[in-house]
């Protein structure tokens, strides 16, 4: 009886930890880690301190709050927990992502784009733009895909080329088409960037603006 007790006071606690945590900014939490000293004691256990903050902090970080997921990451670096991380993307690569995709995809959902388990296209395309399409495919490389291979410029461009056709642009294209000449100018606009796809992104473009369901649907010529 007391050892259950016992377990389910520890229990409360750590929850009671980590909702104090989550409500303080990154900032405080980072100053007071450094004011408790705690780096010399983390850096001594990294694969029982990666493994806590796997299992407790990680899951409680938004996806879009970049700040904090940087810090998580550069804490992980810091204590030498590397070696005992088996994803494709180490914590000093996580940093590099970050620090470029925080100046200019406000909003990504970091988490959800290098899960393992879900296409990183399907987050990256709601926050692609012409403004932000160059500096987000230069990254293409750095970000793993389903099958564990790294994707492409040519995919970022294809993805957000899609997303300009069928959703319209902040800058080139503000309306979504609704008439033939509207359609037909927004595929004059896609076609300016064509030199920025491979032959099978390409082709894989045309049919998704031609032969879908959703061309059909859509589309009345």
């Amino acid at each position: 009886m007391f050892e259950k007790k016992s377990t389910e006071m520890f229990q409360e606690r750590h929850n009671l930890k980590h909702c104090t945590i989550r409500r303080l900014s990154t900032t405080e939490i980072e100053n007071r880690a450094k004011s408790l000293g705690l780096y010399d004691t983390l850096k001594a256990s990294p694969e029982a301190f990666y493994e806590h903050m796997a299992k407790y902090v990680y899951p409680t970080i938004e996806g879009r709050d970049h700040q904090r997921l940087l810090y998580y990451f550069t804490l992980l670096e810091n204590c030498g927990c590397s070696p005992y991380i088996k994803h494709i993307i180490k914590p000093d690569s996580h940093i590099k992502l970050l620090k470029k995709l925080k100046a200019v995809a406000s909003g990504l959902d970091y988490k959800r784009m290098t899960d393992a388990s879900l296409n990183p296209l399907d987050s990256l395309a709601p926050v692609l733009t012409s403004h932000n399409v160059l500096a987000i495919s230069k990254l293409a490389l750095r970000i793993p895909d389903l099958e564990g291979n790294m994707l492409s410029s040519s995919a970022v461009h294809a993805a957000w080329l899609k997303k300009l056709f069928w959703n319209g642009d902040p800058q080139l294209l503000k309306e979504t088409p609704q008439t033939v000449a509207e359609w037909c100018h927004a595929y004059d606009i896609c076609r300016k960037y064509f030199d920025r796809l491979t032959p099978g992104d390409l082709m894989t473009f045309i049919d998704e603006i031609t032969f879908t369901s959703l061309a059909i649907s859509k589309i009345n010529l």
